[in-house]
């Protein structure tokens, strides 16, 4: 009788067991997740503050070039890699009547070559000379997972 309770109870620690592992993997997975969807976050956010302080940005652009990208990698303070932030610059429509610039942020966790998790924002921002609202974001979408 012992022992087949005692086998009875192992088999439930297992299968309980199992399912733990299944739990911390849908954990990480969120997590990274979360650090894609902020590191989206930060390459608009950086873009629109280059367009708010830096005179020399957005860089000068070629005879039919409407757009520019430029990314960042991020790592610890010991130097291990986090993720990056990719960002896309469409300058299409930054001259009047329209006055609007797109930028297209993608956030990627894990190896560059197979990242873990992304996230992409796509944001439309004001370009009006002299506006109260100049460089100001006016429409925020999230892409989700590309």
């Amino acid at each position: 009788m012992v022992l087949m309770l005692s086998m009875i109870l192992l088999v439930f620690g297992l299968a309980f067991l199992g399912s733990r592992g299944r739990q911390y993997q849908s954990v990480i997975q969120a997590s990274q997740e979360a650090q894609a969807q902020q590191l989206a976050h930060a390459g608009v956010e950086d873009a629109r503050v280059k367009f708010d302080r830096d005179i020399q940005f957005p860089p000068s652009l070629a005879v039919g070039q409407n757009s520019f990208s430029y990314c960042e990698n991020l790592t610890t303070a010991g130097g291990a890699y986090l993720g990056q932030y990719r960002v896309v610059v469409d300058m299409t429509y930054s001259r009047p009547p329209f006055s609007v610039a797109c930028i297209n942020s993608t956030g990627s966790v894990g190896p560059v070559n197979a990242p873990e998790a992304l996230r992409t924002y796509l944001c439309y921002l004001d370009l009006t000379p002299g506006s109260a609202n100049r460089y100001r974001v006016i429409r925020w979408d999230d892409l989700g997972c590309p």
